[in-house]
């Protein structure tokens, strides 16, 4: 499993100790490369004559073998690409469960399906094309040396310019990968956001601007994607310029020199057998070295992917080092203190409030609609939008409840179900349970009953179909109650149910022996004997 903490190089380098079948599979390849060349000079120098059936069946077999030794190792790359990509995408996963991250969902979505697709090339291929961009032209090189090593020397000192200028252009192309993840995850953003929304945007008459945002968006992507083409554009013509330029100067120089119009230089003699040689073999000096730039964008892209994954999954609040919180031996199963919420220390959403929570208590939290309550609750399962204090459980100090998530259940008031059996929609999330702890649990919400025979298997449609909405909460909440949390977590569990339904819910959370947070502004709550009142940015315990 990939290690997020650590950079993208430093994976990709404990991932290269086993690719020495790979390195061997490519010197293998300029083996069989050095070879076709030598073997076509034999048969085509001059004087020229039609080949021996001999010689092209052995100028085929270096071809073939040599594409064979290409591909194999090419093959392998990719596929521990595509195993290192996956694995990578399951840590970032993972990560993101672990450490909820305040980014938006669309984003994460986008960064984590297309963002990270580089990722593939870096851990993968690249790291080979790399070692082989090194092994290759040396072997060529050594080749050409032996034949005339005048050419050799002249190739060797023209070569240093191209890593001089794929580093001034690696400056910008760093720069234009970074936006083109920053627009890609924007427009990821932008799009789930305006899709969730696009019943009431359609509702209040503003679905028909939505195209309009999502294509701006999108043609801020558009220019971002061009502009790290224009990068590739350029490395690959630069590239090819010199190349080009290092070989025609050595085909002049060879042709004059077999006109006898120049001295060969150092007075050494060059035969056309010699000449064709080295003609056929420059080109392979550099084909490593195009192959190298044609990843390099790609582990570019993917560096800046790794970058913004570290990034999203650093969002969160972080315990100051430099005065680190004591744990409170307080016997309260929940206690907060000094604890504030916003974004702003000078204009906090909620000013510090100290708060205790004891096993088996129903604390409400009452206020009205944009007071800042999911906001709170936020803040204690992630850490977001936290401000100051701490947080304690069992006396423990901890970042978020997040820390303590076995421990923990949540039910929002919009429950999500996929298509499938009552049986599917409890066990996600716990999927060894027995059938009769589910029938226990539905008996305990009073749906054992509402459910008819073989409730398990009864199935619910997109989104819960098939139920009411009072019957979806109460099947949420037995899914919350099936972890056997220590600490339950309501947020508005009774908003938008008629009354009866909201009656018996509300009943119901009531004869829960569980301990309860509920955020609420429902009237059915206001006789609990621990009510907290969230008004004009304060949490006050209600007398």
């Amino acid at each position: 499993m990939a290690d997020l903490d650590q950079t993208i190089d430093r994976i990709a380098a404990e991932n290269s100790r086993n690719r020495h079948q790979d390195l061997a599979l490519g010197t293998a390849e300029a083996g069989f490369a050095i070879a076709l060349a030598i073997w076509i000079a034999v048969v085509f120098s001059p004087p020229i004559s039609a080949p021996e059936t001999s010689a092209i069946v052995i100028l085929l077999i270096l071809v073939l073998a040599r594409r064979i030794a290409s591909d194999w190792w090419f093959q392998r790359s990719e596929r521990l690409g595509q195993e290192s990509l996956t694995d990578y995408r399951s840590s970032f996963s993972k990560a993101v469960i672990q450490r909820l991250p305040s980014e938006s969902s669309g984003a994460i979505g986008a960064l984590a399906i297309e963002g990270t697709e580089p990722v593939a090339a870096r851990l993968g291929r690249y790291p080979t094309l790399r070692a082989l961009a090194l092994i290759q032209p040396i072997l060529v090189l050594l080749v050409m040396g032996y034949i005339h090593w005048p050419i050799a020397l002249g190739i060797l000192i023209t070569t240093p310019l191209i890593p001089l200028l794929m580093a001034l252009i690696g400056i910008g192309a760093k720069s234009a990968s970074q936006k083109q993840v920053d627009a890609l995850t924007r427009l990821g953003a932008h799009y789930l956001d305006r899709i969730r929304g696009l019943e009431t945007l359609w509702m209040l008459g503003g679905a028909r601007n939505v195209g309009a945002e999502i294509e701006d968006k999108a043609d801020q992507l558009r220019r971002s994607t061009m502009g790290v083409l224009k990068l590739a554009f350029l490395t690959s013509a630069v590239l090819e310029f010199f190349s080009s330029l290092a070989i025609a100067m050595i085909a002049v120089y060879i042709g004059l020199s077999l006109l006898n119009l120049i001295t060969p230089l150092f007075g050494l003699p060059l035969s056309p057998l010699e000449g064709l040689c080295l003609l056929v073999l420059a080109p392979e000096f550099y084909n490593p070295i195009r192959r190298l730039m044609a990843a390099w964008h790609d582990a570019s892209e993917a560096k800046s992917a790794d970058e913004k994954v570290k990034a999203v999954l650093g969002t969160q609040w972080q315990i100051p080092q430099e005065h680190e919180v004591e744990n409170n031996p307080s016997s309260a199963l929940l206690s907060l203190q000094n604890y504030s919420v916003g974004f702003d220390p000078e204009s906090p959403l909620i000013q510090p409030v100290d708060l205790a929570i004891q096993t088996d208590d129903l604390c409400v939290i009452f206020g009205p609609s944009g007071s800042g309550k999911s906001q709170f609750l936020g803040s204690l399962l992630n850490g977001n939008a936290r401000l100051s204090g701490s947080i304690h459980m069992d006396g423990q100090t901890i970042r978020s409840l997040t820390d303590q998530r076995q421990h923990i259940a949540w039910m929002g008031q919009s429950q999500w179900f996929d298509e499938g059996s009552i049986r599917h929609a409890l066990s996600y999330g716990q999927p060894t349970a027995e059938d009769q702890r589910y029938l226990d649990i539905l008996d305990q919400v009073g749906l054992l009953e509402q459910l008819g025979q073989k409730p398990l298997d009864r199935e619910l449609g997109p989104r819960g179909a098939g139920l009411s909405g009072g019957q979806l909460r109460r099947l949420g909440l037995a899914r919350a109650l099936l972890r056997q949390p220590r600490l339950l977590i309501l947020d508005e569990p009774t908003a938008h149910l008629d009354a009866d339904s909201a009656d018996q819910l509300a009943q119901l959370i009531r004869d829960l022996k569980t301990t309860c947070l509920l955020v609420t502004h429902d009237s059915r709550f206001e006789n609990e004997t621990l009510i907290y009142d969230l008004k004009n940015r304060s949490l006050e315990r209600r007398s």
